[in-house]
């Protein structure tokens, strides 16, 4: 069981709603599922699970918290206005009214008090583009996060365990890909989050290649969940 307490931190026993893993987001597709490729998502389902065990994650209820920040991390587009500014529900913090912090304060209000994820899933909500911010970023300059900047991302998610935090908002970027033609930033991440903060925390997430998750999204899609 996780926990954490304090002002403003998630806290996260994941043990209560029960849900197929890849129930994130799905839409409608007009293609057949590909059953040649059933073995590739069968074999990575299994390795993911692995890994999720190996943390202390239950898969079930991990999917429930990221089904919820699916349907969530973008409520906040309607009301994004960058040039204006507003306090953010889990510093307290005066920041631009971006989509993300709209969409935190939107979860706040919207899952019950007695949601024990409620903090967590506000989190990874106000984090869900910091991937992609970031590797725009690198894509510009050519600059990496720093070690630390990993270190503040993980810490503002889920801070009672080093890694957790940062290993939920890859496996969320993965899952978030509904709609992207182009998955570089995905893979981006995911990559060096491996390669670094979490690698130094002895937990990587695995990494599908790009007809695998898709896979995944249709057999969500189609109910079929990761046998």
């Amino acid at each position: 069981m996780l926990g954490s307490s304090g002002k403003g931190r998630p806290t996260t026993p994941f043990g209560k709603r029960q849900q197929p893993l890849t129930t994130a987001r799905p839409r409608p597709r007009r293609q057949k599922c590909n059953m040649s490729s059933q073995p590739l998502v069968d074999a990575y389902a299994a390795e993911l699970r692995e890994t999720l065990q190996f943390v202390g994650l239950a898969p079930n209820a991990l999917a429930s918290t990221l089904e919820t920040v699916a349907l969530l991390h973008d409520i906040g587009k309607p009301r994004e206005n960058k040039d204006r500014t507003t306090i953010h529900p889990l510093t307290g913090k005066t920041v631009p009214r971006r989509h993300p912090v709209v969409g935190a304060v939107a979860a706040l209000e919207l899952v019950p008090e007695s949601d024990d994820s409620r903090g967590l899933i506000a989190s990874l909500v106000a984090k869900h583009s910091t991937g992609w911010s970031w590797y725009r970023n690198w894509t510009k300059s050519g600059q990496q996060p720093s070690d630390k900047a990993w270190n503040r991302l993980d810490q503002s998610i889920e801070h009672s365990r080093d890694g957790v935090g940062l290993l939920l908002l890859a496996l969320f970027k993965m899952a978030d890909i509904d709609g992207h033609d182009d998955l570089s930033d995905v893979v981006w991440f995911v990559q060096r989050a491996n390669r670094g903060a979490l690698s130094r925390w002895k937990m990587t997430l695995p990494l599908p290649t790009v007809e695998t998750l898709g896979e995944l999204q249709r057999a969500a899609f189609e109910g079929r969940g990761m046998s």
